[in-house]
Protein backbone atom coordinates (compact mmCIF):
# COMPACT_ATOMS: atom_id res chain seq x y z
CA UNK A 1 0.00 0.00 0.00
CA UNK A 2 1.25 3.25 -1.05
CA UNK A 3 1.72 5.83 2.20
CA UNK A 4 3.11 8.91 0.63
CA UNK A 5 5.80 9.04 3.59
CA UNK A 6 8.92 8.98 2.28
CA UNK A 7 11.65 10.62 4.06
CA UNK A 8 15.31 11.58 2.80
CA UNK A 9 18.29 10.19 4.82
CA UNK A 10 19.07 12.23 7.73
CA UNK A 11 23.07 13.85 8.12
CA UNK A 12 23.70 11.20 10.70
CA UNK A 13 22.52 7.96 8.27
CA UNK A 14 24.70 10.17 5.96
CA UNK A 15 27.81 10.20 7.73
CA UNK A 16 27.75 7.13 9.79
CA UNK A 17 29.85 8.34 12.25
CA UNK A 18 30.96 5.84 14.56
CA UNK A 19 30.00 6.36 18.40
CA UNK A 20 33.48 5.56 19.72
CA UNK A 21 36.76 5.37 18.24
CA UNK A 22 40.21 4.28 19.18
CA UNK A 23 43.50 5.37 17.69
CA UNK A 24 45.82 2.85 16.04
CA UNK A 25 46.44 -0.59 17.47
CA UNK A 26 49.34 -0.90 19.63
CA UNK A 27 50.54 -3.82 18.49
CA UNK A 28 52.15 -1.92 15.11
CA UNK A 29 54.50 -0.35 17.70
CA UNK A 30 53.66 3.30 18.66
CA UNK A 31 51.27 3.99 21.26
CA UNK A 32 48.89 7.25 20.63
CA UNK A 33 47.46 10.16 22.71
CA UNK A 34 45.45 13.34 21.48
CA UNK A 35 47.85 16.38 20.80
CA UNK A 36 49.08 18.38 23.82
CA UNK A 37 50.98 21.84 23.84
CA UNK A 38 53.89 19.81 25.64
CA UNK A 39 54.31 18.23 21.91
CA UNK A 40 54.78 20.77 20.27
CA UNK A 41 58.75 21.22 19.75
CA UNK A 42 58.67 17.57 18.70
CA UNK A 43 55.87 18.02 16.60
CA UNK A 44 58.10 20.50 14.94
CA UNK A 45 61.05 18.57 14.63
CA UNK A 46 58.82 15.74 13.45
CA UNK A 47 57.56 18.12 9.85
CA UNK A 48 60.93 19.28 9.59
CA UNK A 49 62.46 15.60 9.00
CA UNK A 50 58.94 13.93 7.46
CA UNK A 51 56.33 16.66 5.57
CA UNK A 52 56.51 16.40 2.03
CA UNK A 53 57.70 19.73 1.26
CA UNK A 54 55.54 19.96 -1.68
CA UNK A 55 52.28 19.40 0.21
CA UNK A 56 52.00 22.98 1.43
CA UNK A 57 49.20 22.52 4.14
CA UNK A 58 51.38 19.44 5.80
CA UNK A 59 54.05 22.25 6.60
CA UNK A 60 51.36 24.58 7.96
CA UNK A 61 50.10 22.06 10.31
CA UNK A 62 51.98 23.49 13.31
CA UNK A 63 50.57 26.90 12.38
CA UNK A 64 46.97 25.69 12.08
CA UNK A 65 47.18 22.90 15.91
CA UNK A 66 49.15 25.66 18.04
CA UNK A 67 46.25 27.99 18.61
CA UNK A 68 44.47 24.91 19.41
CA UNK A 69 45.79 23.36 21.54
CA UNK A 70 46.55 26.12 23.88
CA UNK A 71 42.58 26.44 23.65
CA UNK A 72 39.60 26.12 25.96
CA UNK A 73 37.55 23.03 25.46
CA UNK A 74 34.70 24.97 24.24
CA UNK A 75 36.88 26.44 21.34
CA UNK A 76 38.66 23.45 20.19
CA UNK A 77 35.83 21.60 18.00
CA UNK A 78 36.84 21.71 14.83
CA UNK A 79 39.99 20.14 14.30
CA UNK A 80 42.00 17.26 16.28
CA UNK A 81 44.90 15.11 16.15
CA UNK A 82 46.97 12.69 17.52
CA UNK A 83 50.33 11.35 18.17
CA UNK A 84 52.50 8.32 18.21
CA UNK A 85 55.57 7.40 20.58
CA UNK A 86 57.63 4.69 20.32
CA UNK A 87 58.77 2.54 23.36
CA UNK A 88 61.54 5.23 24.29
CA UNK A 89 58.92 8.18 24.08
CA UNK A 90 60.41 9.47 20.78
CA UNK A 91 57.27 11.01 18.54
CA UNK A 92 57.46 9.18 15.48
CA UNK A 93 53.82 10.14 13.73
CA UNK A 94 50.82 12.35 13.96
CA UNK A 95 47.70 12.47 12.69
CA UNK A 96 45.54 15.55 11.94
CA UNK A 97 41.90 16.07 10.95
CA UNK A 98 40.49 19.78 10.46
CA UNK A 99 36.55 20.38 9.94
CA UNK A 100 35.44 23.94 8.00
CA UNK A 101 33.73 25.32 10.49
CA UNK A 102 31.73 27.57 8.40
CA UNK A 103 30.51 25.69 5.22
CA UNK A 104 28.45 27.04 2.68
CA UNK A 105 27.95 24.79 -0.11
CA UNK A 106 29.34 22.24 1.27
CA UNK A 107 30.84 20.12 4.51
CA UNK A 108 34.20 19.36 4.40
CA UNK A 109 36.96 17.90 6.74
CA UNK A 110 41.24 18.32 5.30
CA UNK A 111 42.66 15.20 6.47
CA UNK A 112 47.06 15.11 6.78
CA UNK A 113 49.36 12.36 7.96
CA UNK A 114 53.17 12.60 8.65
CA UNK A 115 55.00 9.72 9.81
CA UNK A 116 58.96 9.38 9.73
CA UNK A 117 60.28 7.34 6.92
CA UNK A 118 61.52 4.29 9.32
CA UNK A 119 57.99 3.85 10.58
CA UNK A 120 56.85 3.36 7.54
CA UNK A 121 54.92 0.49 5.52
CA UNK A 122 54.39 -1.21 8.78
CA UNK A 123 50.50 -0.39 8.57
CA UNK A 124 50.04 2.45 10.16
CA UNK A 125 48.88 4.77 7.61
CA UNK A 126 45.67 2.96 7.44
CA UNK A 127 45.64 2.43 10.82
CA UNK A 128 45.79 6.01 10.94
CA UNK A 129 43.47 6.61 7.88
CA UNK A 130 41.18 4.63 9.45
CA UNK A 131 41.07 7.14 12.14
CA UNK A 132 40.81 9.89 10.42
CA UNK A 133 37.80 8.83 8.36
CA UNK A 134 35.87 7.73 11.92
CA UNK A 135 37.16 11.53 12.88
CA UNK A 136 36.40 13.12 10.46
CA UNK A 137 33.10 11.93 10.12
CA UNK A 138 32.37 12.98 14.00
CA UNK A 139 33.61 16.23 13.48
CA UNK A 140 31.10 17.31 10.61
CA UNK A 141 27.85 15.26 12.30
CA UNK A 142 28.99 17.46 15.84
CA UNK A 143 29.07 20.85 13.17
CA UNK A 144 25.48 19.71 11.77
CA UNK A 145 25.32 21.02 8.65
CA UNK A 146 22.77 18.53 6.49
CA UNK A 147 25.10 19.59 3.34
CA UNK A 148 27.14 17.66 0.79
CA UNK A 149 30.15 16.28 2.48
CA UNK A 150 33.63 15.42 1.65
CA UNK A 151 36.75 13.93 3.51
CA UNK A 152 39.67 15.39 1.64
CA UNK A 153 43.73 14.19 1.08
CA UNK A 154 46.21 15.81 -1.33
CA UNK A 155 48.67 14.06 -2.45
CA UNK A 156 51.78 14.10 -4.86
CA UNK A 157 50.87 12.16 -7.98
CA UNK A 158 54.19 10.41 -7.76
CA UNK A 159 53.46 9.09 -4.39
CA UNK A 160 52.27 5.77 -5.48
CA UNK A 161 51.99 4.26 -2.33
CA UNK A 162 50.01 7.09 -0.39
CA UNK A 163 47.51 7.03 -3.48
CA UNK A 164 47.56 2.97 -3.44
CA UNK A 165 47.02 3.65 0.49
CA UNK A 166 43.68 6.24 -0.29
CA UNK A 167 42.04 4.36 -2.88
CA UNK A 168 41.94 1.22 -0.77
CA UNK A 169 40.09 3.17 2.31
CA UNK A 170 37.64 4.40 -0.40
CA UNK A 171 38.75 7.73 -1.65
CA UNK A 172 38.39 8.85 -5.35
CA UNK A 173 40.59 11.03 -7.43
CA UNK A 174 38.86 14.56 -7.88
CA UNK A 175 41.06 17.31 -8.84
CA UNK A 176 45.03 17.60 -9.66
CA UNK A 177 46.97 20.85 -9.16
CA UNK A 178 50.46 21.23 -11.79
CA UNK A 179 52.95 23.42 -10.62
CA UNK A 180 54.79 24.92 -13.59
CA UNK A 181 58.50 25.97 -12.36
CA UNK A 182 60.02 28.84 -14.54
CA UNK A 183 63.96 30.28 -14.28
CA UNK A 184 63.93 33.79 -14.66
CA UNK A 185 66.09 34.71 -16.63
CA UNK A 186 66.84 37.83 -18.67
CA UNK A 187 64.77 37.66 -21.48
CA UNK A 188 61.24 37.50 -18.59
CA UNK A 189 62.20 41.45 -18.00
CA UNK A 190 61.06 41.61 -21.70
CA UNK A 191 57.87 39.42 -21.18
CA UNK A 192 56.93 41.15 -18.00
CA UNK A 193 57.45 44.55 -19.65
CA UNK A 194 55.19 43.67 -22.64
CA UNK A 195 52.33 41.93 -20.32
CA UNK A 196 51.99 45.26 -18.46
CA UNK A 197 51.53 47.25 -21.51
CA UNK A 198 48.82 44.88 -22.78
CA UNK A 199 47.27 45.37 -19.06
CA UNK A 200 47.60 48.99 -19.52
CA UNK A 201 45.99 48.97 -22.73
CA UNK A 202 43.25 47.43 -21.04
CA UNK A 203 42.93 50.05 -18.47
CA UNK A 204 44.52 47.90 -15.85
CA UNK A 205 47.25 48.26 -13.02
CA UNK A 206 49.22 45.64 -10.92
CA UNK A 207 49.06 47.22 -7.40
CA UNK A 208 50.89 45.85 -4.27
CA UNK A 209 48.83 44.43 -1.47
CA UNK A 210 47.81 46.45 0.82
CA UNK A 211 45.83 46.11 4.12
CA UNK A 212 43.03 47.83 3.21
CA UNK A 213 42.16 46.14 -0.04
CA UNK A 214 42.23 42.63 2.65
CA UNK A 215 38.67 42.41 2.60
CA UNK A 216 37.65 42.93 -0.80
CA UNK A 217 40.69 40.22 -1.66
CA UNK A 218 39.37 37.55 0.67
CA UNK A 219 35.76 37.69 -1.42
CA UNK A 220 37.17 37.77 -4.40
CA UNK A 221 39.41 34.57 -3.31
CA UNK A 222 36.70 32.80 -2.19
CA UNK A 223 34.31 33.74 -5.24
CA UNK A 224 37.05 31.84 -7.16
CA UNK A 225 37.97 29.07 -5.33
CA UNK A 226 35.32 27.71 -4.59
CA UNK A 227 34.56 27.46 -8.50
CA UNK A 228 38.01 26.81 -9.20
CA UNK A 229 39.03 24.13 -6.75
CA UNK A 230 35.92 23.40 -4.49
CA UNK A 231 37.29 25.16 -1.49
CA UNK A 232 34.99 26.79 0.79
CA UNK A 233 34.74 30.23 2.31
CA UNK A 234 37.40 31.31 4.59
CA UNK A 235 36.40 33.35 7.16
CA UNK A 236 38.15 36.87 7.91
CA UNK A 237 40.07 34.99 11.16
CA UNK A 238 41.33 32.01 9.01
CA UNK A 239 42.07 34.34 6.19
CA UNK A 240 44.27 36.68 8.69
CA UNK A 241 46.41 33.36 9.64
CA UNK A 242 46.88 31.89 6.16
CA UNK A 243 48.07 34.99 4.54
CA UNK A 244 51.02 35.99 7.00
CA UNK A 245 52.61 39.50 6.61
CA UNK A 246 55.23 37.96 4.49
CA UNK A 247 53.23 36.91 1.94
CA UNK A 248 50.93 39.95 1.76
CA UNK A 249 54.08 41.81 1.01
CA UNK A 250 54.97 39.96 -2.42
CA UNK A 251 51.19 39.57 -3.35
CA UNK A 252 49.68 41.70 -6.05
CA UNK A 253 46.29 42.90 -6.90
CA UNK A 254 45.10 43.62 -10.48
CA UNK A 255 42.21 46.65 -10.68
CA UNK A 256 40.59 48.33 -13.67
CA UNK A 257 41.45 52.04 -12.01
CA UNK A 258 38.58 51.19 -9.52
CA UNK A 259 37.51 47.93 -8.88
CA UNK A 260 39.88 44.89 -7.88
CA UNK A 261 39.42 42.64 -10.75
CA UNK A 262 42.19 39.81 -10.25
CA UNK A 263 44.92 38.85 -7.76
CA UNK A 264 47.62 36.92 -7.22
CA UNK A 265 49.12 35.38 -3.74
CA UNK A 266 52.33 34.85 -3.55
CA UNK A 267 55.07 33.78 -0.64
CA UNK A 268 58.87 34.37 -1.55
CA UNK A 269 61.22 32.13 0.21
CA UNK A 270 65.03 31.91 -0.93
CA UNK A 271 64.84 33.46 -3.98
CA UNK A 272 61.55 31.54 -5.09
CA UNK A 273 58.43 32.57 -5.36
CA UNK A 274 55.47 30.47 -5.10
CA UNK A 275 52.38 31.99 -6.91
CA UNK A 276 50.05 29.98 -4.11
CA UNK A 277 46.41 31.36 -5.74
CA UNK A 278 45.63 33.40 -8.40
CA UNK A 279 42.45 34.54 -10.63
CA UNK A 280 40.53 36.99 -12.01
CA UNK A 281 36.55 37.97 -12.36
CA UNK A 282 35.01 36.03 -14.50
CA UNK A 283 34.08 38.77 -17.18
CA UNK A 284 37.89 38.70 -17.58
CA UNK A 285 38.47 35.62 -18.15
CA UNK A 286 39.78 33.18 -21.16
CA UNK A 287 41.10 36.71 -23.02
CA UNK A 288 44.50 36.26 -21.35
CA UNK A 289 44.62 38.60 -18.66
CA UNK A 290 45.19 36.05 -16.19
CA UNK A 291 48.19 35.20 -18.01
CA UNK A 292 49.46 38.76 -18.21
CA UNK A 293 48.79 38.93 -14.27
CA UNK A 294 51.42 36.14 -13.64
CA UNK A 295 53.72 37.35 -16.37
CA UNK A 296 54.15 40.65 -15.88
CA UNK A 297 55.39 39.93 -12.13
CA UNK A 298 58.49 38.47 -13.62
CA UNK A 299 60.17 41.67 -14.13
CA UNK A 300 60.25 43.03 -10.51
CA UNK A 301 61.26 39.40 -8.95
CA UNK A 302 64.30 39.56 -10.62
CA UNK A 303 65.18 43.08 -8.83
CA UNK A 304 64.41 41.81 -5.74
CA UNK A 305 67.14 38.57 -6.63
CA UNK A 306 64.37 35.66 -7.35
CA UNK A 307 65.33 33.46 -9.80
CA UNK A 308 62.41 30.96 -10.03
CA UNK A 309 58.68 31.02 -9.96
CA UNK A 310 56.11 28.53 -9.11
CA UNK A 311 52.47 28.80 -10.79
CA UNK A 312 49.65 26.19 -10.25
CA UNK A 313 47.11 24.83 -12.74
CA UNK A 314 44.28 23.26 -11.35
CA UNK A 315 42.46 20.39 -13.70
CA UNK A 316 40.08 17.64 -13.41
CA UNK A 317 42.84 15.70 -15.55
CA UNK A 318 46.11 16.54 -17.27
CA UNK A 319 46.12 20.22 -17.55
CA UNK A 320 46.46 22.03 -20.49
CA UNK A 321 49.97 24.03 -19.80
CA UNK A 322 50.67 26.17 -23.26
CA UNK A 323 49.14 29.36 -21.78
CA UNK A 324 52.81 29.14 -19.44
CA UNK A 325 55.29 26.91 -21.05
CA UNK A 326 55.47 30.11 -24.33
CA UNK A 327 57.13 32.03 -21.89
CA UNK A 328 59.36 29.34 -20.40
CA UNK A 329 57.86 27.77 -17.91
CA UNK A 330 58.01 23.47 -17.41
CA UNK A 331 55.93 21.01 -15.47
CA UNK A 332 57.31 20.60 -12.08
CA UNK A 333 55.26 18.35 -9.69
CA UNK A 334 51.53 17.37 -9.50
CA UNK A 335 49.37 17.27 -6.75
CA UNK A 336 46.12 15.24 -6.54
CA UNK A 337 43.03 15.97 -4.30
CA UNK A 338 40.93 12.72 -3.24
CA UNK A 339 38.19 12.26 -1.97
CA UNK A 340 35.62 10.63 0.19
CA UNK A 341 32.12 12.29 -1.23
CA UNK A 342 29.38 11.49 1.33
Amino acid sequence: MQTGKITGRSLEQRLAAPSELAGPSPHLGLSWKQLAAGDLDELADLLRESADPEICDELRILQQVTPWVRAVEADRRNMDAIVGRDTNGQLQAMGFVFNNPHPLTEAQANIYGVIRPHWRRRGIGRALLEWQDGRARQLMLANGYDLPASIRSRVRVSNMERRRLLAAGGFSPHTRWTSMDVDLGAEHAEYARAARERLEARGMELVTFDEKHSGEVLRLHNRISMVMDRRQPMSQAEWDEWMTPEDRAASVLLTDGANLVGYSLNSARDQAMCVKFYGVERDFRHEGVGTDLIVSQMGEALERGITRMRVPVISESAPATDFLTRYGFFEGSAQILYSIDI
